[in-house]
């Protein structure tokens, strides 16, 4: 998970200059945790729905 942290925030330092100048690279490390949360998110809902489903065939 660190490395996908890692590779968004510069991708993020890469881009958000273009936008917003200097204060590009300030905004990039709570961008940077927001989009990473949110991927998290969804890889954990996808890992919980597997889990369910083979403790479902597992009970039967």
């Amino acid at each position: 998970m660190y490395a996908m942290a890692m590779g968004c925030d510069i991708i993020v330092v890469l881009i958000l200059p273009l936008a917003f100048g200097v204060e590009g690279p300030l905004f990039s490390a709570p961008i940077a945790d927001v989009v990473t949360f949110l991927v998290m998110i969804i890889m954990v809902k996808s890992v919980m729905k597997e889990l369910n489903v083979s403790a479902k065939k597992d009970e039967v």
